[in-house]
């Protein structure tokens, strides 16, 4: 089998470098930008390397074209949220078997899939398309404040806004909407996320974490953190997400990552991506099942159901992430080799990645996910995994200089 996989970032990040392509009998073909090729060359023989000078669709689908004359592929794989649509459109284009348009319109209209979510009887914010001011204005008006506004297509709390009251929207007034944002009520309660990983029509994983903060909080200053969670809740979420997912349209094989709000009486659907989840779910989970659940996706994919192995945690621990938000300015300088190493081994952290270089400008905050670097790590129970956390982040700030 030939599988396209679309994957903008470098091998090293995605991790594609630790797969073992040659132990499979299928070909690859890599599809990322001209800045991350040389990341996935030399990686094995059974691979091939395809480029495009700027990762956008209509790009993207035009180089299709050429491996397709190249060579026919069977499949195709998107691991980033933003190219679920990319990927649709070439397997409908090219009659291939896999999530098609009207799918992953779910997975990305946020509209559509609160509109879905609530006909099959789930509760979800109420949510409306906006096309400007006064249709955020009437909403609030109609369903009152706080309110939230939103592009229907983002991700990572992305020009997310929250208005607190009438007065606030010279927040969002400079904004030209057309049919791209959406108005929700705003629900309070607790945030959490939920991972899991379908395999041939059964759920293989189902995890729950727990936000520290809210995600818009990060604007304030928070950095997005979350501590999976046992007992109870935990339970009654992973019903919850097994229960939705038999609802919705799914593939055969599939990652997601739910978001919901839990007020202790009601569960809210926020959103859910037919995706990975973001921030250091993919490090905790290689650390938590000794499984990398992109590859183990791939390997659904081409039918290799023998090569996964049994997916069960490798030990009772918990764990948790920090994205360590960034203070506006320029980085000049970041912890040395050696710091890391003594942060890591005080902190019991396994994964830490850093997204921000010396020399790099933050001017401000713009998602959920911006960060110094991305701390993975686990503990005995949430009250510890909570103080690492907090440990880690103030050993790294200590460490970091922006002015």
């Amino acid at each position: 089998m030939n599988l396209l996989i679309l994957m903008p970032t470098s091998a090293k990040f995605s991790k594609i470098d630790l797969w073992n392509f040659n132990n499979l009998n299928h070909n690859f073909f890599i599809l990322t930008t001209d800045k991350c090729a040389n990341t996935y060359n030399n990686l094995s023989s059974n691979m091939k390397v395809f480029s495009v000078g700027e990762w956008k669709e209509n790009i993207i689908l035009e180089k299709t074209l050429s491996i397709w004359n190249y060579s026919k592929f069977h499949k195709v794989i998107a691991f980033d949220e933003f190219d679920i649509n990319v990927a649709a459109s070439i397997r409908e284009y090219f009659k291939l078997e896999g999530q098609n348009r009207k799918t992953a319109k779910f997975y990305r209209d946020k509209f559509h899939m609160n509109k879905v979510v609530s006909e099959i009887g789930l509760k979800a914010p109420k949510t409306e398309r906006v096309s400007d001011v006064f249709d955020v204005l009437e909403f609030g008006e109609t369903f009152g404040y706080p309110i939230i506004v939103k592009p229907v297509m983002g991700a990572g709390t992305y020009n997310t806004i929250k208005l607190n009251c009438k007065e606030d929207i010279k927040l969002i007034s400079i904004r030209e909407f057309g049919q791209d944002y959406i108005v929700q009520e705003f629900i309070e309660g607790e945030l959490y996320h939920i991972d899991a990983l379908k395999l041939d029509g059964k759920i293989a994983y189902n995890i729950v974490s727990k936000y520290y903060y809210p995600t818009l909080e990060h604007f304030k200053g928070h950095s997005t953190s979350s501590c999976q969670i046992r007992g109870e809740e935990s339970k009654i979420f992973k019903e919850y997400t097994e229960n939705l997912l038999s609802k919705i349209p799914t593939t055969h094989n599939s990652l997601f990552h739910l978001e919901i709000i839990y007020n202790g009486k009601n569960i809210y659907f926020l959103e859910i991506g037919s995706r990975l989840g973001g921030g250091g779910i993919q490090p905790i989970i290689m650390d938590q099942y000794n499984i990398d659940p992109f590859y183990i996706y791939v390997l659904a994919e081409l039918n290799e159901y023998n090569m996964i192995p049994e997916i069960i945690p490798q030990n009772e621990l918990l764990y948790g992430f920090i994205m360590v938000a960034p203070k506006v300015g320029k980085v000049v300088s970041l912890p040395e080799e050696f710091e890391i190493d003594l942060i890591k081994e005080r902190c019991n952290i396994f994964d830490i990645h850093f997204f921000s270089k010396i020399g790099k400008e933050h001017i401000k905050t713009v998602n959920s996910i911006q960060s110094i670097c991305r701390i993975s790590l686990k503990g005995e129970n949430p009250e510890e995994i909570a103080e690492l956390l907090g440990k880690a982040e103030s050993l790294i700030n200590s460490k970091v200089l922006i002015v």
